[in-house]
C-alpha cells in the first residue's frame, strides 16, 4: 500500500517537468518505506526508512 502510493506520488511529481526561470527540470524522487511493527521505536523505524531511501536514491543514481 504504501509503495503503491509513493509510486504514484513519483509519477505525479516526474510526469510534469518544474520550469523554472525558461528552463524545465525534470525531478527525480527517492523514497524509503519501512512498516512500523511494534517491536521497535518510532526513531529506529523513521532511522530504517531513511537507510531505505537511501538505498533507492543510490539506485536511481546508476539509471
Amino acid at each position: 500500500m504504501a509503495k503503491g502510493k509513493a509510486q504514484s506520488l513519483i509519477n505525479a511529481i516526474t510526469s510534469t517537468p518544474l520550469n523554472w526561470k525558461g528552463k524545465q527540470i525534470i525531478l527525480k524522487v527517492a523514497y524509503g518505506i519501512h512498516p512500523l511493527m511494534g517491536h521497535e521505536s518510532a526513531d529506529q523505524a523513521l532511522d530504517q526508512a531513511d537507510q531505505n531511501m537511501y538505498a533507492h536514491k543510490k539506485e536511481l543514481k546508476k539509471q
